[in-house]
């Protein structure tokens, strides 16, 4: 799902990057997730939802 990078720049610093599959899961689960906060609308104060 990620894959680790090191830093090109400072070889002490590492990066974690998406892989495809990772960034399928998290649209997916992004979906899932504002589905929730739609049918919690009523019950609760959500900002910014679109």
């Amino acid at each position: 799902l990620v894959e680790r990078r090191t830093n090109a720049e400072d070889r002490r610093r590492v990066e974690v990057h998406l892989l495809p599959k990772g960034e399928a899961l998290l649209i997916r689960l992004a979906a899932v997730h504002r589905a929730e906060l739609r049918a919690l609308r009523g019950v609760f104060t959500v900002p910014n939802l679109e």
